[in-house]
């Protein structure tokens, strides 16, 4: 996966946003993070970007730092963010394909996922994220 970071300067400075997006689109780009310093607390800057991208980008996945984590860690916000962005797609058929061999032998015992900070999360919910 290739990432192309932007901060909301670069995004303002030259061009607007959406004329960035049409021109990034131009060049295959599918996926975007959008995380804003203190967006656990306040996260209407990065629903606005999300909805300008969305509107931009048609088709894109938007990623969005509050919705991935209500930490106050930014940098790990940021780099969460930009990692579920690129492997969302990937594990939502990975967590199909769980829950499909485990109905084809007939198994119904639930499924915890292992999160990073060491605990667990109901396979249906870790979908959700």
């Amino acid at each position: 996966f290739f990432f192309k970071q932007k901060t909301a300067y670069e995004i303002l400075s030259g061009l607007v946003g959406s004329e960035m997006c049409i021109r990034d689109r131009a060049q295959g780009l599918s996926r975007v993070a959008v995380v804003g310093k203190f967006c656990q607390r306040n996260h209407a800057h990065e629903l606005k970007v999300g909805e300008i991208m969305a509107a931009a980008l048609p088709g894109s996945k938007i990623e969005l730092g509050h919705k991935v984590s209500g930490q106050l860690n930014f940098p790990r916000r940021a780099a969460t963010t930009m990692l579920t962005a690129a492997t969302k797609d990937r594990y939502e058929l990975f967590a199909k394909d769980v829950a499909a061999a485990l109905k084809e032998r007939k198994i119904s015992s639930p499924v915890y996922i292992l999160k990073a900070d060491g605990g667990t999360l109901p396979l249906d919910k870790s979908l959700q994220m």
